[in-house]
């Protein structure tokens, strides 16, 4: 989701957003600031980036320093409702729609700051897993859950964590799942939580953040296919009198129709062990590709990771966008998530024709959201989709809500 805001003598962008600087590791406020332009790219399922420029009078070094600081975008217009509604039991003062670690900084004589951010999810890219960590036996969004909390304060194995103040709540799934981490094989947090989201029919997550008196809670929602509703409005609707532009697009690039998974080596003669997921499209050569799991012994657990990867990378990935205005005035905007929100495209027959590939009843998903807002004009966005019928692994079937719990003994 690739937000750009241009704040330079624009009154309706600091109508519209608020930016926090906070402490990293608890959270608390530093204060907020008024910035010249800024760029942030929320993504589901991995961590976003972007960037940040402001006038340096008046912020004291230690309010921004990288690795130290946290930073949070708040919209001011049409605001989300918090999910969950309560959050270490209060009621939320404010929800963000980008929570980050600036990982960067620089400035000159001109008195501009430029801080680089990455989405707050990056941190687990710095941890490693120095503990035995057994989640046998449990549901597989709890899992996931678990791996996060692992690298947080709230670590239920790590006894002196000395990490951020980050919390995690999880859905109920219907899949259960062994994992199982040793401590010497110091493996990467953010690598292991890559791996488990990208099994077939594995679990999902996506980053939000809950302001609480003078602090902002940062938090990760861990779901999955079983989940039917993570948002308070589960499908958003968009006509073509709401758009402004309308294009398609087909992308090739990682397209794989046979996937060769190598796993651990096998004591008999030191080959890995692998496995095999293959398919087929009309009229298309072969596309191949190899992923490897050097430390998974168990052959169905190396078929779920071929597979996956198969089913994510088989289609050519369709991608509509479309631009709408006023965006934050739009009834629905305050519940698009890329990866989680359903989107209900009305555009008539003889236009979806023209775009050659989508019908006119397809179902899609949210993917992409960027916003942009300058000093003559509201925020708009390019809201891009899929079509969930290549995109299954982040929509449900099911109609009834499933029970949200914050994980303190999963």
């Amino acid at each position: 989701m690739l937000v750009s805001v241009d704040a330079s003598d624009c009154g309706s962008c600091r109508e519209e957003w608020r930016v926090w600087l906070c402490d990293l590791v608890t959270g608390r406020i530093h204060r907020t600031i008024d910035f010249v332009t800024a760029s942030f790219e929320p993504i589901a399922g991995k961590p976003g980036r972007g960037s940040i420029v402001f006038h340096r009078e008046g912020v004291a070094m230690r309010d921004m320093y990288p690795h130290q600081t946290m930073i949070v975008f708040e919209r001011l217009v049409n605001t989300r409702r918090p999910i969950p509604s309560s959050v270490e039991g209060s009621v939320p003062d404010a929800v963000a729609d980008f929570v980050g670690i600036v990982e960067t900084l620089s400035m000159g004589l001109d008195g501009l700051v430029t801080l680089g951010i990455a989405e707050i999810d990056r941190y687990f890219d710095y941890r490693l897993i120095r503990h035995n960590l057994n989640l046998s036996g449990q549901h597989q969004n709890n899992i996931l859950a678990n791996l996060f909390r692992y690298g947080t304060n709230y670590s239920f194995a790590d006894p002196d964590p000395n990490s951020i103040n980050l919390r995690t709540f999880s859905y109920d799934s219907a899949i259960t799942r062994d994992r199982t981490y040793l401590a010497s094989e110091r493996k990467n947090l953010g690598k292991v939580i890559s791996q488990l989201t990208n099994v077939i029919n594995g679990p999902s997550y996506y980053v939000t953040g809950f302001r609480l008196g003078e602090i902002w809670v940062p938090s990760i929602i861990t779901y999955d296919d079983d989940t039917s509703q993570v948002v308070d409005t589960s499908v958003a609707t968009f006509d073509l009198g709401d758009m402004s532009d309308v294009a398609m697009e087909l992308d090739g690039n990682g397209q794989a129709l046979l996937v060769d998974a190598l796993g651990a080596e096998r004591d008999t003669d030191d080959t890995p062990l692998i496995r095999t997921a293959f398919g087929s499209l009309l009229d298309f050569p072969q596309y191949h590709a190899k992923i490897s799991f050097p430390d998974v012994t168990i052959a169905s657990t190396l078929d779920e990771h071929a597979s996956g990867h198969l089913k994510t990378n088989k289609d050519l990935s369709p991608r509509l966008s479309f631009t709408v205005p006023n965006i934050l005035e739009h009834p629905d905007s305050r519940v698009i998530l890329p990866g989680v929100t359903r989107c209900t495209v009305r555009i008539p027959g003889r236009y979806m024709s023209v775009l050659g590939y989508f019908d006119d009843d397809e179902p899609f998903i949210v993917t992409r959201v960027g916003y942009s807002v300058g000093p003559e004009q509201r925020t708009s966005a390019v809201v891009e989709v899929a079509s969930t019928f290549v995109a299954p692994k982040v929509i449900s079937a099911e109609e009834v809500p499933q029970p949200l719990q914050e994980c303190e003994d999963c």
